[in-house]
C-alpha cells in the first residue's frame, strides 16, 4: 500500500492558498520616490543669501584644494628630481665612492645622454618607457643594479 494521500493535509492546503494569494496580489513597483518639489522662493532676498552661501563653500573647497597641493609638493624628495651632474659608469658601478645624494636605485639617471645612449642603446626616455622587469634586466647586464 502506498503512504502517499491523495488528499492534501490540512497544513499543506494552508500553504498552497498562501502561495495562490500571493500570486494574485499585484506587487507595487519598485521605483524610486517622486522627489518633492521645490518651494518657491518667495523673495529676491533669499536668492542672494543663497548665492552669496554657494560662493563661500566653492572658495573654501579651493583652499582645501590649495592646501592638498601645497603639502604634497613639500613632500618631493630631492633624490626624487633629475641629476644636476653626471658620472661615468664605472663611477656608478662603484656604490662606495658615490655621494650620498645619488640614489642608487636610480644610478642610470646619472649617465650623460651620450653615454646612456651608448650602453643602453636608447635615449632615457625610452628607457622609462619599458617594463620594470626590462629595465632592471638591462641595469643588470651593465652593473648597474
Amino acid at each position: 500500500r502506498s503512504s502517499y494521500n491523495s488528499k492534501a493535509s490540512k497544513p499543506d492546503k494552508a500553504i498552497d492558498d498562501a502561495k495562490a494569494q500571493s500570486t494574485t496580489q499585484q506587487k507595487a513597483p519598485l521605483l524610486p520616490p517622486k522627489p518633492q518639489q521645490q518651494q518657491s522662493r518667495s523673495s529676491g532676498a533669499s536668492v542672494k543669501s543663497e548665492i552669496t552661501a554657494r560662493k563661500k563653500k566653492k572658495t573654501s573647497n579651493l583652499a582645501a584644494i590649495n592646501g592638498k597641493l601645497s603639502q604634497s609638493l613639500s613632500n618631493i624628495r630631492t633624490s626624487d628630481l633629475p641629476p644636476q651632474e653626471f658620472y661615468t659608469i664605472e663611477q656608478l658601478r662603484d656604490a662606495a665612492r658615490l655621494p650620498n645624494t645619488c640614489n642608487l636605485l636610480t644610478r642610470e639617471l646619472y649617465l650623460s645622454p651620450q653615454e646612456f645612449q651608448q650602453h643602453f642603446h636608447m635615449t632615457q626616455e625610452e628607457f622609462q618607457k619599458q617594463p620594470k622587469w626590462k629595465r632592471d634586466k638591462a641595469k643588470r647586464s651593465l652593473g648597474l643594479f
